[in-house]
C-alpha cells in the first residue's frame, strides 16, 4: 500500500527536487539537453495567493514491470524521473498542488495488479485553470500542475500517461493483450496501427515474437474483407512456429476464392 513519505526517501526526493544534480528527466533532445513539457508552469513564481503545495507519496518497485497512470487524465506535465540515489525497490510519486476559492482533489487510488501499479484519480475533482508563459492566470477550484514519478537510476519499469507510454519501451507486447486490442479496435486504420504498435514493440527491444498458426488465425478472424486479411497475414505469418497448421488456418479463415493467394503468401 502506498504510504506518505516519512523515511529517508522523502529526504531523498526533496534533495533531487532542490538541488537538481542527482535526478535526470527520461525527455532528453538529440543534443542530450533535457526538454521540458510544453505546459510546464514555473513553480517558484507561483503566487501565495494560489496555496502551491507539494505530496509526496511512496511505492515498492520490486517485480514491476509497467506504471500505468492516470490522474484524471491530466497530461499536460507529466514526467519519469531517475536518480541514483533511491534504493532499487524504492518509488515515488509527486503531485504538485495549487488551489483558489476551495478546493476538492479526489483520492489517487493504488492498485498493484501482477507485475502492473495503476495510479488513478477518482471522486471529486474540480480544476479550472488559466496559464499563459508558465504562469497561472486565473485558477478557480483545485489543480494537479505537475506530476512526476521517481525511479531508480537503470531501473527497467515502463510508464505509462492517460494510455501513452512516456518512457522507453522495455518489455514487447505479449501475444495475447495484442490480440485483445486487435479485437478492441473498431477499424481497419486502428487494426493496422495496432499490428504496427505490436512489431515495433519487438524492433525496439531487439526480440521476436512468436505465434501459434491457431492465434494467427485469431488476428484473421477479427477483420473483414479480404484485401485486410492478407494484409494481417503478410505481417504476422512469419512468426508463426507451428507452420504445419498454416494450411488449415487459411481454409478456415479465408472463403474459397482466396484461399489460393493466401497461400502464395505464406509460400505453401
Amino acid at each position: 500500500m502506498i504510504k506518505v513519505f516519512v523515511s529517508l526517501l522523502t529526504f531523498v526526493l526533496t534533495a533531487i527536487l532542490l538541488l537538481g544534480c542527482s535526478g535526470s528527466s527520461n525527455n532528453k533532445g538529440n543534443d542530450g539537453s533535457k526538454i521540458m513539457p510544453k505546459n510546464r508552469i514555473h513553480w517558484e513564481s507561483i503566487s501565495s495567493d494560489f496555496n502551491p503545495s507539494i505530496v509526496d507519496t511512496s511505492f515498492k518497485t520490486a517485480g514491476l514491470e509497467q506504471i500505468n497512470i492516470d490522474i484524471f487524465n491530466f497530461t499536460d506535465d507529466v514526467e519519469v524521473v531517475y536518480s541514483d540515489e533511491l534504493h532499487q525497490d524504492e518509488g515515488g510519486l509527486r503531485l504538485y498542488k495549487v488551489w483558489k476559492k476551495s478546493a476538492s482533489w479526489g483520492y489517487i487510488n493504488n492498485q498493484f495488479k501482477g507485475k502492473a501499479l495503476n495510479l488513478d484519480g477518482y471522486g471529486s475533482y474540480a480544476c479550472s485553470i488559466h496559464v499563459v508563459n508558465g504562469k497561472i492566470t486565473n485558477l478557480e477550484g483545485g489543480c494537479y500542475v505537475r506530476v512526476q514519478i521517481f525511479l531508480p537510476k537503470g531501473k527497467e519499469i515502463e510508464v505509462y500517461n492517460v494510455g501513452q507510454l512516456i518512457t522507453k519501451r522495455f518489455f514487447p507486447e505479449d501475444v495475447q493483450t495484442f490480440l485483445a486490442r486487435l479485437d478492441h479496435a473498431s477499424f481497419d486504420n486502428e487494426k493496422l496501427k495496432e499490428i504496427e504498435i505490436f512489431l515495433n514493440s519487438y524492433k525496439e527491444t531487439e526480440k521476436t515474437p512468436v505465434f501459434l498458426a491457431k492465434e494467427l488465425g485469431l488476428a484473421i478472424h477479427t477483420v473483414l474483407g479480404s484485401d485486410l486479411k492478407f494484409k494481417v497475414l503478410e505481417q504476422l505469418h512469419v512468426y508463426v512456429k507451428d507452420r504445419d497448421n498454416l494450411k488449415k488456418i487459411i481454409e478456415d479463415e479465408f472463403d474459397f476464392f482466396a484461399q489460393e493467394k493466401a497461400k502464395k503468401i505464406v509460400g505453401i
